[in-house]
């Protein structure tokens, strides 16, 4: 049987495609029962997610110092990520299912992806102190989903990541601060769908 290899594309993405390959990572691996031991703290790769995310924003004012800043970024993302790429490939051993529950594609599939549809985002309510469930139809072929969040401030902050939508409950949160909450499904052949509108909510 030949070597099922992990695939080493999102060395090629954009900028953003490498923080969306983060992110499904990320969330694929954390408590994965087939991944043990990752070589570094996961939390570490989230963080630098998150440095990415917010350089790519400043980067849309074309100026020099701070497309610099997201090429760096996007490197140091680029470089966990296939360091991780390597355990998988160790750990998996040649088992296509623990590969695709790593986050991470085989190098060759023929599997057919379209663009994913934006999620049907219902409603919000309060699921006790400090917390908001949020209810979401789910879309197929989706690999988790992306909670982001702002304050009043337009000043969006990454809030959660979920797997499925059966229980998406954002957590310690303010209690009597209006939230505006936005969604989006990872995956596909974008790598993520469209964003949802906004929704606010008071957290009690």
């Amino acid at each position: 049987m030949a070597a099922i290899r992990v695939s080493l594309a999102f060395r090629r993405a954009s900028a953003t495609g490498v923080y969306l390959s983060g992110l499904r990572v990320y969330a694929a691996l954390l408590g994965n029962i087939h991944f043990p031991s990752p070589p570094f703290d996961l939390a570490e790769l989230l963080s630098a997610c998150e440095e990415l995310t917010h350089a790519i924003n400043a980067a849309k004012d074309r100026g020099r110092a701070v497309i610099e800043t997201q090429r760096v970024k996007r490197a140091a993302v680029v470089e966990m990520l296939r360091e991780l790429a390597a355990y998988v490939q160790f750990a998996a051993k040649n088992d296509l299912s623990k590969i695709l529950s790593s986050g991470f594609d085989p190098a060759s599939r023929n599997t057919t992806q379209s663009p994913l549809p934006i999620p049907e985002f219902y409603s919000i309510r309060n699921a006790g102190a400090g917390k908001l469930q949020l209810k979401v139809k789910p879309v197929k072929n989706a690999r988790m989903y992306e909670v982001w969040y702002h304050m009043g401030d337009r000043n969006w902050r990454l809030g959660q990541l979920f797997r499925n939508t059966r229980r998406m409950i954002l957590e310690n949160l303010t209690p009597g601060t209006l939230y505006t909450i936005r969604i989006r499904a990872l995956g596909g052949s974008t790598g993520a769908s469209d964003w949802t509108d906004g929704k606010t909510h008071m957290s009690t």
